[in-house]
């Protein structure tokens, strides 16, 4: 999950908007800059909103940078997990450093404590880059990258010199002047990205069935049949957790529904390439699919009893 910034140094976020960033990604923060042909690395695992104002303000505010925000889908919550993540060294001769939003298909199988991203960067990014670093700037690692992470998965690399590559952009959107990696990771209401999917209220199983344009035109992809594309991920999401062995007595078609609503189509199937991977322990799975679920518990919204039913009865005739 989590969300990444690319912040100029003139943009200044409201203390409502980090309130609302922190509110859903508490388990660390990070950011990286360069400065005089040098890279610098901050980080910090908060316990208040007070320690993340500090962190803004003496490390990110008036910074061109990149800020991490961690919500934890693998690995532990420490410093050590907390982005952003060394790619290369000053002692390999090009300092790198790299942010990630999402979640890979490669995950942690060979040391749980650590996270996927980790993971990532040692099979992956580093040995690909280690004779060759200036070749993370070229169109042809963009592609070959986007092509192997997915549209869910975003990365930011930065070096000593203020280079800054961000592959899958097109998949962030802009917001304040700033780049933000996704919709779904802070408070988006009242502002042209809200997401009324889910967290605006509009949310519960009723919304699966509204097939016309106001439907389409909330959605961020292109929708036909709303119903059928929720019901073919929850299908093959329960499937491919029975077919890797893990259990699924703690997920329900309700939290996959709104984990599918909340993150959208792409973050939505690449989880289930994840899992096909064995990216997830048993605990790992559960936290994230029901995240959505357990923290829309915290919004005010109405009350969906009403609506529930509704689409259990229609739900009923469909199958009939």
């Amino acid at each position: 999950m989590c969300l990444m910034i690319n912040k100029p140094k003139d943009v200044n976020f409201t203390t409502e908007f980090l309130e609302g960033v922190y509110r859903l990604n508490q388990d660390g923060v990070g950011v990286m800059y360069a400065e005089n042909n040098s890279l610098f690395i901050k980080r910090t695992v908060p316990t208040t909103f007070k320690d993340v104002q500090d962190f803004w303000n003496e490390n990110i505010q008036g910074r061109d940078c990149t800020v991490h925000f961690r919500m934890k889908t693998h690995g532990d919550i420490d410093m050590l997990n907390c982005h952003p993540y060394q790619v290369l060294s000053a002692e390999d001769g090009y300092p790198l450093y790299l942010a990630h939003n999402g979640i890979l298909h490669t995950g942690n199988e060979s040391d749980k404590k650590r996270s996927d991203t980790y993971h990532y960067i040692q099979d992956y990014l580093r040995p690909m880059l280690l004779k060759n670093p200036e070749f993370f700037l070229t169109d042809a690692f963009e592609d070959l990258v986007a092509a192997h992470i997915g549209h869910g998965n975003k990365f930011v690399l930065m070096d000593a010199y203020g280079n800054r590559v961000t592959v899958n952009e097109q998949q962030g959107v802009q917001h304040q002047g700033a780049w933000l990696s996704n919709t779904y990771a802070w408070e988006t209401e009242g502002t042209e990205h809200e997401v009324k999917r889910f967290f605006g209220g509009y949310g519960g199983r009723k919304s699966l069935y509204w097939d016309d344009d106001e439907f389409t035109k909330l959605a961020k992809y292109p929708v036909e049949t709303p119903y059928d594309e929720v019901l073919d991920f929850c299908e093959e999401l329960f499937d491919i957790i029975e077919k890797v062995g893990l259990k699924q007595d703690e997920i329900t078609w309700d939290d996959a529904e709104a984990y599918y609503l909340a993150c959208g189509r792409d973050q939505a199937w690449d989880i289930i390439e994840a899992i096909s991977y064995g990216a997830y322990t048993q605990k790992e799975l559960e936290d994230e699919l029901t995240y959505y679920t357990k923290l829309s518990d915290k919004w005010d919204r109405p009350d969906l009893e009403e609506q529930l039913e509704e689409a259990d009865y229609l739900n009923e005739k469909i199958a009939a």
